[in-house]
């Protein structure tokens, strides 16, 4: 079991109600939301408690930080606990924040290849409205991690730091979330080598040029900063590059000189996708390069657009003020006359600056590029077996404890997706597992076994046998407990499946059951795959 707490960079930037509507939207999917917790609320609806928890948040007017916690709890591939352990996790790790008191939601997520719960925390208490600050939270998360995993028997992770820096770990998230590379390991691998040889600063600040990056103080240290605005600090890129071992070697921090010349780099960082086909790269580029050049000439259309609108508003204004001279009234009522035009004018031109920031919005937020990993996302959802390959080829960590899942000996040719099954993609994961949707209920793929949901019916349990058998043949290994082989046994024997078991004990069982099940009409043979 692992647990996280999400930060925000900027506290204004952090809202309960926007957190509460994303851990509860389905996004279209069948199997995203599962259980919802809404605890020390009145309101028993997650939309009415994010506004009971807003309410307490504004009684506190003096503190300036961020009043919402969001924490994550995942757990091992295979794990699903049942919603009464859910229940008492999610209090266990209140309690261990000393939060136990406060208002809170929790919705568990059952989209991606690990079963994972969401705990939006209102940090504001319901009572004295003063605000808690975690001390330390990351280590009595930890701490309550490894008692939860003892007490429910859930997969060990060791909750202990592993020694890297923050920018290492920040760099093995982007890396993780999106896909790509990160600055850090691109400085390292590919920029590394030239900047030790710098013997002074003007030879440094040449050569983290020709990368495109410049070398810069930022608080007590340095940091390389790329043409787009990321950085990483010189210490997390290696020791020779803390500020004060540079300055034991080069003297002291010496700016770039004002009249050092421009040099084109040679390289610069491009957040190269990790993994996969060259093709699949290739065009991933390609659509990056498309969608950048369709969001400035779209961002270029509403500059010409604005233009146009405020010299036309412009122009009406100097008409208007022009047939005001003629009206032969007195020099105060003119005065006021010109006054009204002048207010009119202004407020045409507030009305079109926020109609044009809207649509500037509109097209920042609604054509954002997908990162890697969910560009390969929605063409795997789109039938591309190459992109559901591709996530899978990143690093897979098993379940040291298997669960309750279906596998067998790897066919050749055998399809990564489901073919004329019946069974609709639901949802890809990042890691590449393909979850299929029968009714309410949900079968993961990860390439390695199938996984059928939590109290999964018969149908969704002839299913995933159907789905096994495109990939594996006849013969299935059943791994999980009696509860969970007797299911698949049932779901055999109702479905008519020509499967076979590689437990001898159930493949007898099977076949006994088979001879005394009652025949099938001509409409309803024996089905074959």
């Amino acid at each position: 079991m692992v647990t996280k707490h999400i930060t925000m960079v900027h506290a204004d930037k952090s809202s309960m109600a926007r957190l509460i509507d994303y851990i509860t939207d389905t996004q279209g999917r069948d199997n995203r939301v599962g259980e919802v917790f809404i605890t020390n609320c009145v309101s028993e609806v997650s939309d009415m408690a994010a506004l009971e928890m807003l309410a307490t948040q504004d009684a506190n007017t003096t503190s300036e930080a961020d009043k919402t916690y969001h924490a994550v709890v995942s757990f091992a591939v295979g794990e699903t606990p049942s919603p009464d352990v859910l229940r008492e996790i999610e209090a266990a790790i209140c309690d261990a924040l000393k939060m136990g008191d406060h208002q809170r939601v929790a919705v568990a997520h059952y989209d991606t290849s690990c079963v994972h719960m969401h705990i939006a925390l209102n940090k504001i208490h319901p009572d004295t409205h003063t605000i808690r600050e975690p001390y330390q939270d990351h280590v009595a998360l930890g701490k309550a991690a490894e008692r939860l995993e003892k007490k429910y028997g859930l997969q060990r992770t060791n909750h202990n730091p592993s020694g890297r820096t923050a920018g290492e770990r920040e760099a093995g998230d982007i890396e993780a979330m999106t896909g790509q590379q990160s600055l850090l390991s691109w400085v390292r691998g590919e920029c590394l080598n030239d900047l030790l040889k710098a013997d002074s600063w003007e030879r440094l600040h040449e050569i983290a040029g020709t990368f495109g990056l410049a070398v810069k103080l930022r608080g007590n240290g340095l940091v390389f900063a790329d043409q787009g605005g990321a950085m990483v600090k010189g210490s997390d890129v290696g020791a020779e590059f803390k500020k004060s071992a540079l300055e034991k070697r080069l003297g002291v921090f010496q700016p770039v000189p004002d009249s050092a010349n421009y040099v084109a780099p040679e390289k610069t960082y491009d957040k190269k996708p990790l993994g996969g086909a060259r093709q699949l790269r290739e065009e991933y580029k390609e659509y990056r390069a498309a969608s950048g050049q369709t969001r400035k000439e779209q961002f270029a259309a509403i500059k010409k657009q604005y233009a146009r609108e405020a010299t036309a508003l412009k122009a009406m204004n100097r008409r208007e003020r022009l047939a005001a001279r003629r009206f032969p009234v007195g020099r105060l009522r003119k005065q006021a006359i010109y006054q009204a035009i002048h207010d009119r004018h202004q407020n045409r031109m507030r009305e079109l600056r926020t109609r044009i920031s809207h649509m500037r919005d509109d097209v920042f937020y609604g054509s954002q590029r997908q990162t890697w990993l969910s560009w390969l996302q929605n063409r795997a959802m789109a039938g591309r077996e190459d992109a559901v390959n591709a996530l899978r080829s990143r690093v897979y960590v098993e379940a040291k404890k298997r669960g309750a899942d279906i596998n067998g000996e790897l066919q050749p040719d055998a399809p990564t997706l489901a073919r004329d099954s019946g069974a609709k993609i639901d949802a890809v994961t990042k890691r590449g597992t393909v979850i299929y949707s029968v009714g309410a209920d949900a079968i993961r793929d990860d390439g390695h076994a199938f996984r059928v949901s939590r109290d999964a019916g018969e149908d969704t349990d002839v299913m995933a046998l159907k789905l096994a058998m495109q990939r594996y043949g006849r013969k299935l290994r059943i791994h999980g407990d009696r509860a969970f082989q007797e299911r698949m046994l049932r779901a055999a024997v109702k479905g008519r499946l020509y499967v076979g078991f590689t437990d001898p004990e159930l493949e007898s069982r099977r076949r006994e059951m088979m001879r005394s099940a009652p025949k099938k009409t001509k409409a309803t043979t024996q089905e074959r795959i």
